[in-house]
């Protein structure tokens, strides 16, 4: 039998991974200045890797975005 307080905390991380794919994608889908094919490609190592997938995002991903949005400005 395992103790409700293991349940809760499995069900708090399944919510916080949750949050954090459908935030990697909203992020994803608003970013304008990559291609589509490697926005698609994101979306697709997101949803593949629920939990690490998201962290790339945010950690390279994005950074990368902007990195690109101020070199041609």
């Amino acid at each position: 039998m395992i103790p409700a307080s293991w349940l809760a905390l499995e069900s708090a991380v399944a919510l916080a991974c949750i949050a954090l794919l459908i935030g990697a994608w909203i992020s994803i889908f608003r970013t304008k200045d990559q291609p589509p094919t490697t926005l698609l490609v994101w979306a697709v190592i997101v949803f593949v890797l629920p939990f690490i997938g998201p962290l790339l995002w945010f950690v390279g991903g994005r950074k990368a975005s902007r990195r690109n949005r101020s070199l041609s400005s």
